[in-house]
């Protein structure tokens, strides 16, 4: 993916923060007068292009797996909002509608520009500098990451449900880097978690297992992001 790092602002009440609107027209303006395989993937990597813009997914910090969203003032001054996957996909839903012929079959994409643009290969991301008022854990690293693949229905994980330890451990160590393995053995991982989410620590100490596999509790979605102190909406 793209990863750009660059400074992070939190925006500011001012006068100057009256911003105007984002020019959706223009972001989905045609590139093509006909559409084939090569001009549809052309202007589908365009509007992903255009929405950078506007939209980056933060990859760090407290607000890690949401989306700064810029809009500019009447001086065209940069303004930096940040909201939830979530409230995104309410907020902004102008939709695409394509269909082309492929391989003698009939071809279509109907779905919102940022459900595209979260999809995509070349959308923007962002990687705010650490601040020292907010620390933040290998465990909490690892949770915001988690949240962030359910969001776009790719986590390895399941939220509000008995997990697999090493399913947990796998993607603690994914997330930190498998070159850490010795450093965050099984035992390390359990605690860190347990340290994070209260519930998923074992009653009475004994592990719980299903058919003889050791299995983890992942809270649900809101309890984690409660943990975490993120203001999910």
């Amino acid at each position: 993916m793209n990863t750009i790092d660059q400074q992070y602002f939190r925006p500011q009440l001012c006068s100057k923060t009256l911003t105007q609107p984002i020019d959706w027209e223009a972001i989905l303006a045609r590139t093509a007068t006909k559409w084939t395989p090569k001009s549809v993937r052309r202007y589908l990597f365009t509007i992903c292009h255009r929405m950078n813009t506007h939209f980056a997914v933060i990859m760090d910090g407290r607000d890690f797996g949401k989306i700064a969203i810029t809009r500019f003032n009447r001086d065209n001054e940069p303004v930096i909002i940040v909201c939830t996957i979530w409230k995104c996909t309410q907020l902004f839903n102008r939709k695409i509608g394509l269909q082309w012929n492929e391989d003698d079959k009939r071809k279509r994409i109907h779905m919102t520009a940022f459900a595209l643009w979260l999809k995509s290969g070349n959308r923007k991301e962002i990687r705010p500098p650490i601040s020292p008022n907010y620390p933040i854990t290998p465990a909490a690293i690892w949770l915001q990451k988690m949240l962030l693949l359910a969001d776009n229905g790719e986590c390895p994980i399941v939220f509000d449900s008995l997990n697999t330890r090493q399913a947990v451990y796998e993607s603690f160590w994914n997330v930190i880097g498998v070159e850490r393995k010795a450093e965050w053995l099984p035992k390390t991982i359990s605690q860190a978690v347990y340290n994070l989410l209260p519930s998923s620590r074992p009653i009475g100490g004994r592990r719980s297992r299903i058919k003889g596999v050791g299995m983890i509790n992942i809270p649900t979605k809101q309890e984690c992001r409660t943990a975490l102190g993120q203001e999910y909406i």
